[in-house]
């Protein structure tokens, strides 16, 4: 099994909900794993885990990620 990736999001918690208030829905559920990424302050989230907790494919949070990064 791979590692999870450490991704550091530059935003703030406030831009990043201003953001999903205004967005379209496909990118407002980038922007709820960006909060969620967000929320662990420097811990690595496995996509599992995070597709669990927005409610997606795990290859939804890999295109998102690649998007991302």
């Amino acid at each position: 099994m791979s590692k999870p990736k450490l991704i550091i999001v530059k935003e703030s918690h406030k831009e990043l909900i201003q953001l999903r208030k205004s967005s379209s829905e496909s990118q407002s559920k980038r922007l709820l794993m960006l909060i969620e990424l967000k929320k662990e302050r420097g811990v690595a989230v496995s996509k599992r885990d995070l597709a669990i907790r927005i409610g997606v494919d795990p290859g939804d949070v890999d295109k998102s990620n690649a998007k991302n990064l």
